[in-house]
Order: C-alpha cells, then structure tokens, then sequence
C-alpha cells in the first residue's frame, strides 16, 4: 500500500478509494479525517446513470427469458419454445426454485402431481402455478402451448437427454 502524503499525520490509501485528508486539530497536530469529499456534481450524474443502465438491461433480459411473443413462437417447435419460456426455471427437466423441490418436469414428478398428459401441461402453461406465471394468447398460441406441453411430455419420457 503507498503512503499518502501529509507529512506526520501519513496514513495509507486503499486502491480505488480517495486518499484521507489531512486536518490540523485545535491543537496545531495533523489528524487524519475520515471522510472523503463529496462527489461532484458529474460523478453523481454518472453514477445514477450507470444505475438506471445496469436496470434497464437487467429487465430487459429479464423480459426475453419470462414472455415470448406469439409471433416470435409460431414456430411450432416445441423445443425452442421451451427453450425461450421456460428453461430459465426448467432446463434439463429440474426447478431451480428451491422451495418446489421434486417439483420437477422428470416423469416421475409429473405423473405423481398430476401433469402426465401433453393436456395437464398445457393447462398448467395457461394458468401457471405457485411462483410459475401462465402464459396468455397473447404470449403463446394455442399451437405453441400444444407444441411445447408435448415437447415436456416427450423430453421426460427420454429422461431430459
């Protein structure tokens, strides 16, 4: 660590951070302050700008990974559907949710709560469950709901590989 300048009163500057000043006390003797002077105007500016950027791109990606536009999942390929709306919570079959343990999309998990057919999926993509959203027309068709609920049933039956 380098040693900040001051004469007696020297004390050390922690990289990134503005070095202590140096005060004279009532006294005469140099005493170190502990507070560093208040940011300029700018660097307050900046840094409320560098906040609202670093939001605005985290829901922005927040938003590609929860809803997928209808038009963009016309696909009807149930894997990139899946892929788009749902691996985010789901990939490989689990839950990344910690309190919904067992809860998976697994073959067993499925038939155990009562999800084993492309038809109980599907009702489960529309009206979502507990944390999980559903996923409205105007998120997924019709066709991409069926495409993606047989694409689960057919994905567990394979064991996620």
């Amino acid at each position: 660590m380098a040693a900040s300048g001051g004469g007696s009163a020297g004390g050390f500057v922690v990289p990134g951070l503005p070095p202590p000043r140096v005060r004279r006390g009532a006294t005469g003797g140099a005493a170190l302050c502990c507070r560093a002077p208040p940011p300029s105007a700018a660097a307050a500016a900046a840094s409320r700008a560098s906040t609202v950027a670093g939001a605005v791109l985290l829901g922005a990606a927040v938003g590609l990974l929860a809803v997928t536009p209808a038009g963009a999942a016309q696909l009807g390929d149930g894997q990139t559907i899946f892929e788009k709306s749902c691996a985010a919570c789901h990939a490989g079959g689990g839950n990344i949710i910690g309190f919904s343990r067992g809860k998976t999309l697994k073959t067993a998990a499925l038939s155990k709560y009562g999800y084993d057919t492309p038809e109980a999926v599907a009702g489960l993509v529309r009206s979502g469950k507990g944390v999980m959203p559903g996923y409205d027309a105007n998120q997924l068709s019709d066709s991409d709901v069926s495409a993606v609920s047989q694409f689960v049933i057919d994905a567990a039956g394979r064991g996620w590989k």
